[in-house]
């Protein structure tokens, strides 16, 4: 889900512009927002790359937002695949109740 200004903040950097992306929050890092983390991918990728420089609250926040953004991936991998598989079942039916009936 990606959001665009509003009155949500990045929980890195706590800032309200930009391009903000989330994902479910769970254990103690729940946002009071829908129940959801927001935050920069910038922001992300700094925490990521310089861990040293960030609180050990942050550091595993990121490895948390990580872990949920792969989870995404691999659910919404599935429900593509199940959408194809029931897309081409329509289709098929579709074009067999098209076709004239036999022995009638």
């Amino acid at each position: 889900m990606v959001l665009i200004l509003g009155k949500i903040k990045c929980c890195f950097c706590k800032g309200k512009k930009g391009v903000i992306h989330s994902v479910h929050g769970y254990g103690i890092y729940k946002s009071d927002i829908s129940k959801r983390t927001f935050f920069h991918l910038e922001c992300l990728k700094e925490v990521e790359e310089n861990p040293t420089r960030h609180t050990h609250t942050d550091v595993d926040l990121s490895v948390q937002i990580n872990d949920k953004l792969e989870d995404n991936i691999k659910h919404n991998q599935d429900i593509i695949k199940n959408i194809k598989e029931n897309d081409e079942k329509l289709h098929s039916r579709h074009f067999e109740a098209l076709l004239p009936s036999r022995g009638k």
